[in-house]
């Protein structure tokens, strides 16, 4: 691990670097919004099971990993929002 760098003389706050660390780590993810329909509805009796025996919901507990990551199944924050724009004749039409 590199020590702090040094401090510049004059350098305005926030212009140095402060020192950071990473710390990778290998996670297994399972799909969460993308499983398909039919492994969806066959594995969810197993996935309600698992939440009474434990609390742990697949979608916000066992599937997607949270953070920053490189690779592996994105985690949604949310359905996406189209921009709606008035259109001519006083109707809405997407843009």
């Amino acid at each position: 691990m590199r020590e702090a760098p040094p401090l510049l003389a004059g350098a305005p706050y926030g212009h140095v670097p402060k020192p950071c660390v990473v710390h990778p780590e290998l996670v297994t993810e399972h799909p969460s919004w993308d499983l398909p329909y039919t492994l969806w509805d066959a594995l969810e009796q197993r996935f309600a099971q698992v939440e009474a025996e434990t609390g742990w919901d697949y979608q916000d507990h066992l599937s997607t990993a949270p953070g920053i990551k490189l690779g592996g199944y994105p985690g949604w924050g949310q359905d996406p929002q189209w921009p709606d724009c008035w259109g001519a004749a006083s109707r809405w039409i997407i843009c």
